[in-house]
């Protein structure tokens, strides 16, 4: 029985949500992939260790150790990623007819204009907050966004956002050195934008109908799998994956949905870095953590 399942009542489908991200059983949740009890589990070992302290120093230096064990997993796999991003967009070739090309342009244009609208919001909140200058702001943070925009990838530029934020924005150390990785993992508008839109999309093209608590669904999914899948190059994939699993959708349309994240992906991977400055610069400032000459 999927999320979606229009045997259950709406009151029922929010209660199996809800009670669906909280884990039963550890190990079914590591094996049928339940990326959102595996969060939860991770965030209370993580909360309960802090609390513990020293006292489970074994236990921090082991999960140190796997860490760095899965890092090089993780490293390993997203090294073919690019392979499977081709089969996947020449399976969608292969498979697809003429028309489903059509609404991808229409995915593409949606997710432009949410962008936009999104950019416009947090450069205007930018300015009314710090009355910086948004021209010399651009100025200073565009190596950053452009070193996401030719790579595609966010975690390739945080060295230059941690040095942009210090000595350009004169925002302080330890704020930047804890605020700018955190955004990294927990805030990538684009992810959000994109899974929200392929949710949509896969469900008009299977002749499905959207309500507004299939709507709501939608976008609760791909906000939790935004910030609890990979946040690297080709880690969409995963992400489109497990959102169409989830919600009970075909996954073979995997491949039409890269087609789209090819064609907008790494410009939006460069906006993300704007957006996050933007919100970075807010924040420090209202908090003084911006040095002032």
């Amino acid at each position: 029985m999927t999320i979606l399942d229009k045997n259950i009542t709406e009151v029922g489908q929010i209660a199996e949500l809800l009670l669906s991200i909280i884990p039963t059983n550890i190990l079914e949740a590591f094996l049928k992939g339940k990326v959102s009890q595996v969060t939860i589990m991770a965030f209370v070992v993580g909360i309960c260790i802090i609390k513990i302290g020293n006292r489970v120093s074994s236990v921090k230096t082991l999960l140190n150790e796997l860490n760095f064990l899965i890092f090089k997993i993780v490293e390993l796999v997203f090294s073919v990623i690019p392979l499977v991003i081709f089969l996947c967009v020449l399976q969608a070739l292969l498979t697809s007819n003429l028309a489903d090309f059509l609404k991808v342009w229409k995915i593409i244009v949606a997710e432009l204009i949410i962008y936009a609208i999104i950019i416009l919001f947090m450069i205007i909140r930018l300015y009314l907050k710090t009355k910086v200058s948004i021209p010399d702001f651009l100025n200073k943070i565009s190596p950053a966004a452009m070193i996401s925009l030719t790579s595609g990838s966010s975690v390739a530029s945080l060295p230059k956002s941690l040095e942009i934020s210090k000595e350009s924005l004169h925002i302080g150390e330890k704020f930047c050195n804890f605020w700018i990785p955190l955004s990294l993992v927990l805030f990538s508008p684009s992810k959000i934008i994109q899974l929200t839109m392929a949710g949509f999309y896969v469900i008009s093209v299977t002749g499905g109908e959207l309500s507004a608590f299939e709507v709501f669904i939608i976008a609760f999914l791909s906000i939790q799998l935004s910030f609890s899948s990979p946040n690297a190059a080709g880690g969409i994939v995963a992400s489109f994956t497990l959102l169409l699993t989830e919600l009970g959708l075909p996954v073979e349309y995997v491949g039409t949905l890269m087609i789209a994240d090819v064609m907008t992906g790494n410009f939006f991977t460069g906006l993300n870095v704007l957006i996050r400055q933007c919100e970075l610069m807010t924040v420090a400032h209202k908090m003084n953590f911006v040095k002032i000459d």
